[in-house]
């Protein structure tokens, strides 16, 4: 997270990622090419706390990107507004302010396109740092 010129770094960690279907993205406002139309979605939560000591606004996701076993790295599309509910892609952030000690779970859809491939690592870019910082987390 930006603050200014400062960089904060929150603690954060991978929630799960679970498979969905093109049926819970139905009536959404999502920028998907065609390709990614016909892609299986995969929801990744990650939960980020707030180590004080001021309240902070966060939009992390752009961060996170869903590395899959075929090598590929694919970011997160995040149509969420006040109120859009997507089945198992539970979401508990919107436009607020967090609290020091509180933390929040964010979800973040990523589209799987090639058949057969599948996810094995949730993958976070930290500021400053090359590359990714790679996580397992369970698949439901």
């Amino acid at each position: 997270m930006h603050t200014g010129e400062n960089v904060l770094e929150l603690p954060a960690g991978p929630t799960s990622v679970s498979r969905g279907s093109a049926a819970d993205l139905a009536g959404l406002d999502l920028d998907l090419n065609e390709n990614e139309r016909r892609g299986v979605p995969y929801y990744v939560s990650v939960t980020y706390t707030n180590p004080g000591p001021e309240d902070l606004s966060t939009s992390q996701v752009d961060n996170v990107s869903l590395l899959t076993e075929g090598g590929r790295q694919i970011e997160g599309k995040t149509p969420f507004g006040v109120g859009t509910r997507i089945p198992g892609c539970p979401s508990d952030w919107v436009a607020r302010m967090i609290r020091p000690g509180e933390s929040v779970t964010e979800c973040s859809i990523h589209m799987v396109t090639d058949d057969g491939d599948k996810p094995f690592a949730v993958g976070f870019a930290e500021a400053g740092r090359p590359g990714l910082v790679t996580w397992r987390a369970p698949l439901r």
